[in-house]
């Protein structure tokens, strides 16, 4: 997107994001898919930015992707502590929902892939009783790089909406994959545990900790067999590069 029209900031590292409102998010995904371009949202959080610096792959795709927003107030303190600016967040379960209402008034279609296959034929039942068009997902095996099984072309909802739910890295490989491979302008998503907050298999964060972006706190303690190992390798090293030190 043009600088211009949103805030780009960049951090230590070379990792870039912009600061864009939900609904400023939404109306750039529409402008570009009505021009008939193909778009990748990356919804940065500190644990992405490490293993995007990591990993020079991964930090390719997130580097590529159309546009890529400020999930989490980690990345606000980095965006604050190198640029003096506190901007806006936009998490993935915010851009799901407003991407999803979006495609919904535009006559468009979403199709979730990923999350176990019980969550994601609940969040796609509760998707259509919000009077959203669905198709029916997979919740496919996919390699760690992102292969092993790509999206048929004839399943892209065209002009509509991809939401991706394997978590990180993996959902953001394979997007890139399937952008590769073509097929009519759609937006994708990573949106990682999101799908599971749709459908009630996760229970929402309490309303204190999303206003404060801590999400991630109220994870790490009811889900602290999965989340306990990665924010202890990620989350110091990331405290440290882009808020402490600031370079």
């Amino acid at each position: 997107m043009d600088d211009n029209e949103t805030p780009a900031y960049t951090l230590a590292g070379g990792l870039r994001v912009q600061d864009f409102s939900v609904d400023a998010a939404v109306r750039a995904c529409r402008t570009l898919v009505d021009a008939g371009r193909t778009v990748h949202v990356c919804t940065l959080n500190p644990e992405l930015a490490e293993l995007a610096l990591a990993d020079p792959s991964y930090k390719d795709v997130l580097d590529a992707a159309h546009l890529t927003t400020i999930d989490g107030v980690g990345i606000s303190l980095a965006v604050l502590r190198q640029h003096g600016r506190f901007p806006g967040r936009v998490t993935g379960v915010s851009i799901l929902h407003a991407l999803a209402r979006d495609a919904a008034a535009h006559g468009r279609e979403v199709i979730i892939i990923g999350a176990s296959d019980a969550s994601r034929r609940e969040a796609e039942a509760r998707l259509r009783a919000r009077g959203i068009t669905v198709r029916e997902g997979i919740s496919p095996m996919v390699n760690a790089d992102g292969t092993g099984h790509p999206l048929p072309v004839e399943m892209i909802p065209p002009g509509g909406l991809v939401v991706a739910a394997m978590g990180s890295p993996k959902q953001e490989f394979w997007i890139r994959r399937q952008l590769e491979r073509g097929g009519p302008p759609a937006v994708y998503v990573g949106v990682g545990g999101a799908v599971d907050y749709v459908s009630g298999a996760t229970p929402t964060p309490p309303k204190i900790l999303r206003r404060l972006g801590m999400q991630w706190l109220y994870r790490l303690v009811t889900e602290p067999g999965t989340r306990m190992e990665r924010q202890r390798r990620t989350l110091p090293r990331f405290v440290w590069r882009q808020v402490v030190r600031g370079r």
